[in-house]
């Protein structure tokens, strides 16, 4: 729905579009919008979070005097206090593709900071009963690979058949905290991280691209740092998701010293929860635990004629908590 230019031609194509964005606390902070095109294709973002994949709807019409939308946001895939009569702010963008126009609703000057504090208000909200919805997605993923393999590999043969099965929960515990669930997760579909070469004492940085860490990860973030005068140096993090579900940690010393080796690809994840949101108080909350499984790598080394048995990755339980006010 943006054009930057990053990816060629396709990524530099624009369009009109019409963005409603929602202040649901009125606290002059969130972010929570919704842009749609002509063509219907819809985005979404909260605190400028990409990973928020809330459940709407929009229907767009386009005719001889333009081109029309309708939304449909639940109130389930918003967080909001529980006042009987609210007030939120709001923001309405329209981008008018053919006069490189950008129109807003609540005007400030190219001068001011803008954001949620300069958004107009919508009074009277009314939210008679509370949506404490309920959302299940379960899955099944079966593979088989077929490959060539060493005669003399004990471990491996020329066909290799995976099953498995999880399923994700998202639970609203109240209209501003939110239940997140997963069960033997699979990441196959997010993208591949890129190849390097590390040589340094330090584990290798890689940006978090599943959806269950990416979501709600603004409850955990502490913020980077900005230094006019330095260099070589690197926002301080203190939760990197990444180590949840990462590469055992002793494989590489058991591949170093095997001639053969039946060893995991990843370390499983037997289930993660974490719970986000903010109270009526105005504190941000975010908690998180995950449990990992052990992972023993069975390895054949040239002086020992039976396999031996190295546990490369123990059980592991992950927790982080954080309030912020």
């Amino acid at each position: 729905l943006d054009a930057n230019g990053n990816n060629g031609s396709f990524n530099s194509l624009t369009t009109d579009k019409l963005v409603v964005v929602l202040d649901p606390y009125h606290n002059r902070r969130d972010e929570a919008l919704f842009e749609v095109n002509p063509a219907g294709v819809r985005g979404d973002q909260l605190n400028g979070d990409q990973g928020w994949d809330p459940i709407w709807t929009a229907a767009t019409k386009i005719d001889s005097l333009g081109w029309t939308v309708e939304m449909r946001i639940p109130y389930s895939q918003l967080r909001f206090s529980r006042e009987s009569v609210q007030l939120w702010g709001m923001q309405i963008w329209r981008y008018e593709d053919r006069l490189n126009e950008r129109d807003m609703w609540s005007y400030w000057r190219r001068s001011d900071a803008g954001g949620p504090a300069y958004f107009g208000e919508l009074t009277g909200v009314r939210i008679g009963a509370r949506p404490r919805q309920l959302e299940l997605l379960p899955y099944v993923l079966s593979g088989e690979q077929l490959q060539h393999v060493n005669a003399n590999d004990p471990f491996h043969g020329r066909t290799d058949t995976r099953v498995r099965v999880g399923g994700d929960l998202k639970y609203l515990l109240t209209s501003n905290l939110t239940l997140d669930a997963t069960f033997y997760p699979d990441f196959g579909q997010v993208e591949v991280d890129p190849a390097t070469l590390n040589l340094s004492p330090f584990e290798t940085f890689y940006d978090e691209k599943r959806p269950f860490f990416i979501a709600g990860s603004s409850a955990f973030d502490f913020g980077g740092m900005n230094c006019n005068f330095c260099s070589n140096t690197s926002s301080l993090s203190l939760f990197y998701s990444r180590r949840i579900g990462r590469l055992p940690q002793l494989s590489d010393w058991v591949q170093g010293q095997s001639t053969f080796a039946d060893a995991p690809d990843y370390t499983p994840i037997i289930g993660a929860a974490k719970i986000t949101g903010r109270t009526n108080n105005g504190y941000i909350v975010g908690l998180l635990d995950a449990v990992t499984s052990s992972q023993t790598e069975r390895y054949l080394t040239a002086s020992a004629p039976t396999p031996l048995k190295q546990e490369v990755e123990p059980l592991s339980n992950y927790f982080v908590g954080r309030v912020q006010k």
